[in-house]
């Protein structure tokens, strides 16, 4: 599972907007939103991005299932 809060994290020290981000992604600011709380899961792909640009791992940004 997707890690949201922890992806706003990375945006805040990043400087990275919720607009900057949806548009990268051609998604709404509303999309990225609903991943930022949870309702909704990057693609898989979108999620490699999304921690290439926060300069992490993509492991950094997942929430290990138990």
């Amino acid at each position: 599972m997707f890690n949201g809060k922890k992806l706003a994290e990375y945006m805040k020290e990043n400087k990275i907007t919720n607009v900057s981000l949806a548009k990268k992604f051609g998604v709404s600011e509303g999309a990225i939103r609903h991943i930022l709380v949870g309702f909704k899961q990057p693609s898989f792909m979108m999620a490699v991005e999304i921690a290439k640009m926060m300069g992490c791992a993509l492991d950094e940004l997942v929430i290990p299932v138990e």
